[in-house]
């Protein structure tokens, strides 16, 4: 159940909201950030040794986006320094709430699509600019090419900027384009947790995203694990995409400055083949839009007609924000309250990324009570699901979904492999060979460097489809000498390996082990851990193969 805390002071009389723990330099962490849908005015930090502090003023999202021209455009609360500030995911012993579960299952079916506003950028270390923000940095600008004072413009918002000099000198509209691009570092947004787990549920194949902004924090996120994710922001660009991971980026991208929509109408009214995008999305199945303050004019009648239909397993809008804006409340209608998820973006993602594993788990389980009723060989297979779902209960989503696909190729980025048959053989067979051992199975490391472990052997995962297992090898262990190098390893225990979808035949499983590329005498790698790899083809653990 998840503690609530006060805000020492309420400002305006708003309702508080709980959005996530985020961490900081010195150990301490967020216990709870309270977010405002005008500006997060207070919250309590524990320390490690369990002092309380409180940090007031604008301490991690300033704002709830009210027009998405890619950032928010109401003045922000004055901002303090939280460039460390960061998220940390839940375990998933911190079970979802039932409505996200079902998100998971329907993402299972390629059923969920992500509308994305300012509201995923806002938070640390990515902390993205309001269109306020932006806006100021471009008055001046705009004042020489209207040939007025910059007072006369104080007030007027990004969106209204850009109507003005489309009004009165619409050949400089292109150029306000190019500078709204470098006003800040879109290109070079640091990716916040929710862009991460956005980037690795793409690249897993079970959603689409929509994205109402310029930066380009998501593709980032993706090519840190490995996957190229492309901005599409036009219908040429949706064209071309070839094997690449879309995001579609309605408003545009910093990237292309011409892309970038501007005026009101360019905002409520983008490209027919955007238009098109979000009308399919919303009519075909689970959207939920996260971090989008306003409705944009192009989506007010679907929303309109999935509530007549809202009891339907086929349709379903779901909002995300700390606070659900008038807007919101106005095309939802008596369904507003239903919808609203109240809580940040990086709190939403994590208990979505928690969801598709849990949800992943609980199938592979499903399939090992079913092998045991058949097959008695398997029983092993029963006490090694449950000795990883034991362990993995302390592990976030994050960490256990990059252990189980990291080691799949990435040609296989955006399709699906942990809720597919041939991501769940492969956790049935390190079920197998973790409950033939006597002790537990222990995951340990964070992040990217998680492993799992037995008594006798760690445990990864790969997949590369129609390579010949020798070749397989080769990738194998390169991969495993080099996260032994990075500490994932802190024994000499050897690592077994266990692959998907390769042709050709595996070694025999009790055949003996040898150090991995080298022809040296054991003497000469005595100060070297050696790198002692193991390869099992997924498929022989589900067919008995490994027990005979």
């Amino acid at each position: 159940m998840r503690e609530r805390n006060a805000l020492t002071r309420l400002a305006f009389r708003q309702r508080v909201r709980h959005v996530g723990n985020y961490s900081v330099p010195n150990g301490a962490r967020f216990t709870r950030l309270l977010g405002f849908d005008n500006a997060i005015l207070g919250l309590e930090l524990q320390s490690p040794l369990g002092s309380r502090s409180t940090c007031k003023g604008s301490c991690a999202i300033t704002a709830t986006p009210r027009v998405d021209s890619g950032v928010t455009s109401e003045p922000p609360a004055v901002p303090v320094n939280v460039s460390a500030i960061r998220y940390q995911g839940l375990p998933l012993s911190e079970e979802p709430t039932a409505e996200i579960a079902a998100l998971a299952k329907a993402a299972s079916q390629r059923r969920l699509v992500i509308y994305a506003g300012a509201g995923l950028s806002a938070s640390p270390p990515a902390s993205g600019p309001t269109g306020w923000k932006v806006a100021n940095r471009l008055r001046r600008l705009v004042a020489s090419m209207l040939n007025v004072d910059d007072s006369e413009l104080a007030t007027l918002t990004l969106e209204q900027l850009a109507e003005a000099v489309e009004q009165q000198a619409p050949e400089k509209l292109n150029d306000l384009r190019d500078r709204a691009a470098t006003t800040f570092d879109f290109h070079g947004l640091e990716p916040n947790y929710g862009h991460e787990i956005a980037a690795l549920l793409l690249r897993e194949g079970l959603l689409e995203i929509v994205s109402a902004n310029w930066d380009c924090a998501i593709e980032r996120a993706g090519r840190r694990v490995d996957v190229t994710i492309a901005g599409v922001a036009t219908q040429t660009e949706r064209l071309q995409l070839g094997q690449d991971v879309p995001l579609y980026k309605i408003h545009g991208c910093a990237t292309r400055p011409q892309t970038l929509a501007l005026t009101q109408s360019e905002v409520d009214r983008p490209q027919m083949w955007a238009q098109a995008q979000v009308q399919a999305a919303l009519t075909g199945g689970n959207v939920v839009f996260v971090g989008l303050g306003t409705v944009g004019l192009y989506v007010r009648e679907p929303i309109a007609e999935l509530l007549r239909t809202w009891v339907t397993d086929q349709t379903t809008v779901r909002v995300v924000d700390p606070q659900l804006s008038g807007a919101w409340r106005q095309a939802l209608g008596d369904r507003a309250d239903q919808a609203h998820f109240a809580m940040g973006a990086d709190a939403f993602f994590d208990e979505l990324v928690r969801a598709v594993i849990l949800y992943a788990a609980a199938s592979v389980a499903q399939s090992v009570d079913v092998l045991v009723e058949n097959e008695t060989w398997a029983q092993p297979m029963l006490t090694g699901i449950a000795k990883l779902r034991h362990t993995l209960a302390n592990v976030t989503g994050e960490a256990v979904l990059r252990w189980w696909r990291d080691g799949v190729t990435d040609t296989q980025a955006g399709r699906p492999f942990v809720t597919e048959l041939r991501g769940q053989q492969a956790l049935m067979t390190i079920s197998l060979l973790a409950g033939r051992e006597d002790g537990p199975a222990v995951a340990s490391g964070v992040h990217g460097r998680m492993t799992v472990a037995g008594e006798s052997s760690y445990y990864e995962l790969a997949c590369r489809p129609g390579a010949h297992v020798s070749d397989v090898e080769i990738v194998a262990r390169a991969r495993v000498d080099r996260r032994r190098l990075e500490g994932v390893y802190p024994d000499s225990r050897p690592v077994t390996v266990v692959v998907s979808e390769a042709m050709g035949m595996f070694p025999a499983f009790d055949a003996p082990l040898e150090i991995a590329g080298t022809e040296q005498d054991p003497d000469d790698i005595s100060d070297v851990m050696p790198n002692v790899v193991r390869l099992v083809a997924a498929e022989d653990g589900v067919r008995g193969r490994l027990s005979a």
